[in-house]
């Protein structure tokens, strides 16, 4: 049985892995692993924890803002295990407490917020999100590497009066810029007028120019308007 009983204390541990053993209840120093590692049966307690960065998806949350609207926001959380020892001494389930945390922290930092500051700061959001859950979890042995606000959702009724206001700024806007450029037009024509009042021939050639344009774009009949002071000569013979 010698040969058979060896092989129930033999445990391989993956390169991403640590074993942690609990030997009659107490903790024995150092963790255990990458490898085989060699355990008392019957006796150890054996504990394996996972060193890869793991997401987490917070649900989505009702959240009454600081103005008194209420949204839905959802966010994703990023950690890893740095000290395994600390995730399964200080904490029954790190992975639900590190979720549960995250939920209560982003309830309690959108709520502290307008609307207008969570629509327009989202990535600030979410640093102050990360902030405040990393000094939680530390103490777990939890490093949370990156928050991110997924979704903001509003009422349907917020949502159409959102985007008329939006609607109505742009069309304002676009008067605005439309009447500056009438304004330097006219400007613009003032001075091209004052310029031609002084040379008659100027206003002449300009003419001639906006003909030649007209023509070379499209083939078009043109009737040019001649004074009758310039056929009197003829109409004498």
């Amino acid at each position: 049985t010698f040969p058979i009983s060896v092989c129930f204390c033999l445990i391989v541990i993956k390169e991403n892995e640590r074993m942690i053993v609990l030997r009659l209840g107490r903790l024995k120093k150092g963790l255990r692993g990458p490898g085989m590692v060699f355990i008392l049966p019957c006796i150890d307690i054996i504990h394996f924890v996972d060193l890869r960065t793991d997401v987490t998806n917070v649900q989505p949350q009702d959240v009454l803002t600081k103005d008194s609207v209420t949204i839905t926001v959802n966010a994703v959380v990023y950690y890893c295990i740095f000290n395994p020892i600390d995730s399964i001494i200080q904490v029954d389930d790190v992975q639900q407490a590190t979720e549960m945390i995250a939920q209560v922290t982003l309830r309690n930092i959108v709520g502290s917020k307008t609307l207008n500051v969570l629509l327009t700061s989202r990535q600030a959001l979410s640093r102050e999100i990360q902030k405040a859950v990393a000094g939680i979890t530390e103490r777990w042995g939890v490093r949370v590497e990156r928050v991110d606000v997924m979704d903001i959702r509003l009422p349907y009724s917020l949502e159409r009066s959102l985007a008329s206001e939006a609607e109505a700024v742009r069309e304002a806007r676009a008067k605005i810029i439309l009447a500056e450029g009438e304004l330097k037009a006219s400007k613009a024509l003032k001075e091209a007028s004052d310029v031609m009042s002084e040379n008659r021939i100027t206003l002449q050639l300009r003419h001639l120019q906006i003909l030649s344009s007209i023509a070379t774009e499209r083939r078009v009949r043109i009737i040019y308007p001649i004074p009758l002071e310039m056929m009197q000569p003829f109409m004498k013979d």
